[in-house]
């Protein structure tokens, strides 16, 4: 069984008033806000006999474009670049088991930023370096 997740935004936002002490906020572009961005994620459930029953992979990657960063009173002063390699500027992998007879108990492991790639996740901000997490849910 093959899962895939694909969002995609368009956002060309801008000041359309302003405050008089900032006529050069006027008609610029909001700041921090990527005019594109898009997310892809696969999974895929293996199904048949043995322990690899249920067992489900998946796979994401996501983009967005530079920002303005509004470092001096809304006068959106440079660009911010999101990633260095624009192409997948953060990908992740995870891995799931459902375990146990009656298959209620869930386990997983995801890597998220797995090319640990330097990127911005909020303008001003670098975002987490590649993380490992994995997590235990059983459902009643």
């Amino acid at each position: 069984q093959l899962e895939l997740s694909l969002s995609f935004s368009h956002f060309n936002g801008r000041n359309t008033g302003t405050a008089p002490q900032t006529p050069w906020n006027l008609g610029r572009k909001l700041p921090k806000a990527p005019e594109t961005s898009w997310n892809l994620h696969a999974f895929h459930r293996v199904s048949g006999p043995g322990l690899l029953n249920g067992l489900r992979l998946g796979v994401g990657a996501s983009y967005a474009d530079s920002a303005w960063v509004d470092a001096a009173q809304g006068q959106n002063t440079y660009l911010a670049q999101w990633s260095d390699d624009p192409v997948i500027a953060w990908a992740s992998v995870s891995r799931e088991f459902n375990v146990g007879r009656d298959r209620r108990l869930i386990v997983s492991c995801n890597v998220s930023n797995l090319f640990n790639r330097e990127y911005i996740s909020a303008a001003n901000a670098f975002g987490a370096p590649r993380t490992i997490k994995a997590s235990a849910a059983y459902r009643f």
